[in-house]
């Protein structure tokens, strides 16, 4: 688990290294955005994988276990990672604790789903995520079977 988690790190910098920059910007939602309730998301996400794409591309997937606040994330290069999440009414925010607290507002711009991260630090991808499809279909982390 720690492996995975140090090569979804070691692939957060390289997407996240811009030279002469110390600390990325906290990105602002924008006008007409609205926040996700935690009701709806739940009803959205639970037992089903959630694609996501930064940059108009694929950034990875991520799996809600039905009937807790467990989750699986698969980034596009593979690596998987496990965390527990909850949302705080305060902030909006929805965060996932791997080692540390990774922070999002989730909303709505339109039609789409937006997700915004709202703990930007050198090693966090600070662009917005963009929902892409959630699917009723789980997906595994556990290496393929071989004869």
């Amino acid at each position: 688990m720690t492996r995975c988690y140090t090569l979804l790190l070691a692939a957060l910098v390289a997407l996240t290294a811009l030279p002469g920059r110390a600390e990325p910007e906290r990105l602002q939602p924008q006008a007409g955005d609205i926040d996700i309730k935690p009701a709806t998301w739940r009803e959205m996400v639970m037992g089903k994988t959630v694609y996501y794409s930064a940059l108009g591309e694929h950034w990875g997937r991520e799996y809600y276990w039905p009937g807790t606040n467990r989750v699986t994330f698969q980034h596009a290069s593979g690596d998987c990672a496990e965390a527990t999440w909850e949302h705080d009414p305060v902030t909006l925010e929805y965060c996932f604790y791997f080692d540390r607290p990774n922070c999002f507002r989730h909303m709505r711009r339109g039609e789409e789903i937006v997700i915004l991260p709202t703990n930007p630090e050198p090693t966090t991808l600070n662009v917005e995520q963009m929902v892409t499809n959630i699917t009723v279909a789980p997906f595994s982390c556990a290496p393929d079977i071989v004869s």
